[in-house]
């Protein structure tokens, strides 16, 4: 029987060598700890610019829009609140894709 492998943060998918890849001498070299769809390079530094830069994209939309001070601050406040939901929704959407991909193997 075959044991479970943690990749990253409360994924598993089963391990061909039966051990956990964390405490694994060898998993510079091993297949088993490279995650079903994980971004590397370019894809990994665009998603990462992505998730910073939305919020304060729309915080700053906010400000331009915000017309009075009272109006930017809140403005400012409501575009940045807008973006970090939003930011964290697309995580977590993905990560549940990733999830699923682990269990259908």
């Amino acid at each position: 029987m075959a044991g479970t492998a943690r990749v990253g943060s409360g994924t598993s998918a089963p391990s061909a060598c039966g051990g956990g890849c964390s405490h694994c001498a060898l998993r510079e070299g091993c297949d088993e700890t490279e995650a079903a769809g994980a971004w590397r390079g370019s894809r990994f530094a665009v998603a990462a610019a992505a998730y910073f830069l939305v919020p304060v994209v729309l915080a700053g939309a906010g400000v331009a829009l915000g017309g009075t001070a009272v109006g930017q601050s809140i403005g400012a406040a409501a575009g940045l609140g807008i973006g970090m939901v939003a930011c964290a929704w697309a995580a977590r959407r993905r990560r549940s894709r990733e999830e699923a991909a682990w269990q259908r193997g």
